[in-house]
């Protein structure tokens, strides 16, 4: 061991062994770090889309009652949908997601999101004067919510 110290040779090549082991770790330390991040990014692009795809469902869903039903929010009691509003839509928990009747309101606050196969949901709020309506679709999935707002 002394005449490792000793050898000059010896000891700058220790160093320099050293010195590579660490650079190839700080190298690949941070090449695992932007793959984590991008991991992470990925899937709450994922969950973005998913929750976007909800909010839209809603909307088409909203319009299709509107014109395929004739449930329109500003033509029912007191001027808008169930006389009470800005309100949401409520769906009875069957899986066709039926609207429920003007005689059962659903306020804000006591409202039932709609459930979709792929574990995303929508709720579809109103608003009604006299200029328009105004139809908001909130989807969510997991922990993120996207919005799509039709007004007419």
């Amino acid at each position: 061991m002394l005449k490792i110290i000793k050898n000059k040779t010896g000891s700058t090549m220790l160093v320099m062994t050293f010195l590579v082991l660490a650079s190839i770790l700080i190298i690949s330390l941070s090449l695992g770090a932007i793959v984590v991040n991008s991991l992470k990014i990925g899937a709450t692009q994922v969950h973005s889309t998913k929750a976007f795809f909800a909010a839209e469902a809603g909307a088409e869903r909203i319009l299709w009652e509107i014109r395929k039903n004739n449930i329109d929010p500003g033509e029912g009691a007191g001027g808008d949908f169930c006389g009470v509003g800005p309100s949401y839509f409520c769906f009875f928990n069957n899986t066709d997601g039926t609207l429920n009747a003007c005689n059962d309101p659903c306020p804000v606050g006591k409202f039932k999101k709609q459930q979709l196969s792929n574990n995303s949901t929508y709720n579809i709020k109103f608003e009604y004067n006299a200029a328009e309506t105004i139809l908001t679709s909130y989807g969510s999935f997991e922990d993120v919510n996207r919005v799509i707002e039709l007004k007419y």
